[in-house]
């Protein structure tokens, strides 16, 4: 069986990484570095008969500062590894935790 997990580079500070869920299901993560954004894609083909096909699709787009630093790390070396030459990351992207802001009161 082939690999359920796959990349590829789109241009040279984008990658996609393709993951098989099953036979008619697929969950593409795109990391672009240059804008910093992290798309997922969902596509799920349905056979309804021999003849027809229904299909669906979702999409989630989130900053950088939303997606875990050792995700970044991996996607960034992976596009690397397959000749892109992507932004270095942002320190601020891969050394402190994702933190939310607190609110400020009366300001």
């Amino acid at each position: 069986m082939r690999s359920r997990i796959s990349y590829n580079m789109l241009d040279e500070s984008t990658l996609e990484q393709q993951i098989k869920l099953d036979e008619s299901s697929t969950l593409s993560r795109i990391f672009d570095f240059d804008a910093e954004q992290l798309i997922t894609v969902t596509f799920t083909r349905f056979s309804r008969s021999s003849n027809a096909v229904a299909a669906g699709a979702g999409a989630l787009t989130q900053s950088f500062n939303e997606v875990g630093a050792g995700r970044l790390k991996k996607a960034h070396a992976k596009l690397v590894e397959l000749g892109g030459n992507p932004p270095p990351l942002d320190e601020a992207h891969v050394d402190k935790p994702r933190r939310k802001k607190a609110l400020k009161l009366g300001d």
